[in-house]
């Protein structure tokens, strides 16, 4: 993806997106299943959630290749533990 802050993981977001069987199995889902929660994570350039139609729009009108699906989803991921952990405060 030529931009990845297009991907956009909070926990309110995955809570209400995420179901609870694929939320114990991230790495596990299925590739169609993947691209249809990442549409739903991409955000425009305010950082505003722009909803699953444009959000497959996005994937369309960039070509992203579906070979790029396990990179994606796998930074997804990444995000999603990112989102979970809180960012440290500068103490030991």
């Amino acid at each position: 993806m030529s931009d990845n802050n297009k991907i956009k993981v909070t926990i309110e977001r995955y809570d209400e997106i995420i179901d609870l069987y694929d939320s114990f199995n991230l790495l596990e889902v299925t590739t169609k299943r993947a691209y249809e929660y990442l549409c739903l994570f991409v955000v425009d350039e305010d950082g505003k959630y722009v909803g699953a139609e444009l959000g497959a729009k996005y994937f369309k009108d960039n070509r992203i290749k579906r070979g790029e699906i396990g990179a994606l989803w796998f930074d997804f991921v990444k995000k999603t533990g990112e989102a979970f952990v809180p960012p440290p405060n500068g103490t030991a």
